[in-house]
């Protein structure tokens, strides 16, 4: 098995124990898991910024703060991003499928906060890869931020097959940082192409059948169960759609259509539970 393929799985086994820990874990959990990982404290960020998509709440061990309140500011992917620029080195942007205009909103959205940043050129590339193989990964952040708009249109190519863009992304982005751990000289472009392709492919077959995609939805939905009774518990009232996306970083639309398929299955459940007495 290569390490990519382990990184995903430690990483997937790390979601599982949150899930069964009511979605919290602590910061040794989560070092522990990746303490054979050769990753700066950047791709170490970029972790706990996966997590908290996840809506997993990670705690100190000394107090049980929640990490997002330290004085660290958490923001998601992209919004980590808004200090380089991935510039020349991207592939050619995909067309928009006019059957996806969930997908393609959001991915206008994301490519729209990464237009921003400053240049990262091919020449900077080289140069920072040079140091990173004589020993300063401190330049490891820098290297996945210049590729993450490579990152994103990747995995645009691949929307449109039964997992939601913003995942897609997400799941390039995880590979990008893999890359960068994995990186020993050679093409820098070739490896995180490889990265991202096998991560996305291996997404893609988890929700190939129809018990995946059943299961992945069911897994949606019970995040949106959580956030809806912590973002209630916050506020003192009901939370509104806007409310839920911004917490949920998922566009209005789809966290409807998620609220849709949850009071489906709660009136499913209910009429299972009436017929037996009309029998």
């Amino acid at each position: 098995m290569g390490q990519a393929e382990t990184f995903r799985e430690d990483l997937e086994a790390l979601l599982s124990l949150a899930v069964a820990s009511d979605f919290r874990l602590n910061k040794r959990q989560v070092e522990d898991v990746f303490k054979n990982y050769t990753l700066s404290s950047d791709q170490m960020e970029m972790i706990y910024q996966y997590l908290e998509k996840n809506h997993i709440i990670v705690e100190n061990d000394e107090k049980t703060e929640p990490t997002k309140n330290r004085n660290r500011q958490v923001h998601s992917a992209a919004d980590s991003a808004n200090k380089k620029e991935a510039g020349p080195l991207d592939p050619a942007q995909p067309e928009a499928s006019e059957e996806d205009e969930e997908d393609s909103a959001y991915y206008k959205m994301y490519m729209a906060d990464l237009r921003g940043l400053p240049p990262f050129s091919k020449k900077r590339e080289a140069e920072q890869l040079a140091k990173y193989l004589a020993g300063d990964t401190s330049v490891g952040q820098e290297l996945i931020e210049g590729r993450l708009r490579f990152a994103a249109k990747t995995a645009a190519l691949y929307r449109g097959q039964g997992v939601l863009l913003m995942d897609l992304i997400q799941e390039a982005n995880m590979a990008l940082i893999m890359a960068v751990s994995r990186y020993e000289g050679g093409s820098f472009e070739e490896l995180i192409l490889t990265e991202i392709q096998s991560a996305i492919e291996a997404a893609l077959e988890e929700a190939g059948s129809a018990e995946d995609v059943g299961t992945y939805l069911a897994s949606q939905v019970n995040s949106l169960m959580i956030v809806t009774a912590r973002l209630a518990e916050e506020l003192g009232r009901e939370a509104t759609l806007a409310e839920l996306a911004e917490r949920m970083h998922m566009p209005e639309d789809s966290v409807k259509e998620l609220v849709k398929i949850a009071m489906d299955a709660m009136t499913l459940q209910e009429d299972e539970q009436i017929s037996p007495e009309l029998s």
